[in-house]
């Protein structure tokens, strides 16, 4: 079992990236749960209503992305902050990862599906590149989620603006 710091950092890693995206964070636990060791709920932006279907598509692309992205984000930086340690290749992140996977294949014409699967390790290059840059931000969430164990809306706005 995962120790509560590679936890915080694991969960702080998929705050700080999708923060990083754009997304906006609603609540942050490192407590065991239901569906794992820990959890984050967040709200991605970008689809609007009357959308034409191509700019729809569009739009779910791009959100796709950005949820494998941050799926990608915890058990990668546990990896680099805790190399050779027991990963958390949570049920829930594997799932979540292998979802928008399928729908990223849906939305590519046919003859463009083989490269999918170079486009993952992509997305999880650029979850690499966003953990490097934000290193600091990380190491400071996960310390918090240490302390409270849990952080809402408002203390991750705060921890976000104040490292900014």
């Amino acid at each position: 079992m995962p120790t509560l710091q590679e936890r915080a950092v694991h969960e702080a890693a998929h705050l700080v990236v999708a923060c990083a995206l754009g997304c906006s964070p609603h609540r942050v636990s490192i407590r065991t749960s239901r569906l794992g060791y820990g959890e984050m709920e967040y709200e991605l932006r970008g689809l609007k209503r009357n959308s034409c279907d191509a700019k729809l598509a569009k739009a779910v692309f791009k959100i796709a992305q950005k949820r494998i992205i941050v799926a990608s984000a915890g058990f990668l930086a546990q990896e680099l902050f805790f190399p050779g340690a027991q990963q958390i290749h949570s049920k829930q992140d594997r799932a979540e990862i292998r979802r928008f996977t399928k729908l990223l294949a849906g939305l590519t014409v046919p003859r463009q599906r083989r490269h999918v699967a170079a486009h993952v390790l992509y997305l999880r290059l650029r979850a690499l590149r966003l953990i490097a840059r934000h290193h600091g931000k990380i190491t400071k969430v996960a310390r918090a989620l240490l302390n409270k164990r849990e952080l809402d809306g408002k203390q991750i706005a705060y921890l976000m603006r104040r490292q900014a």
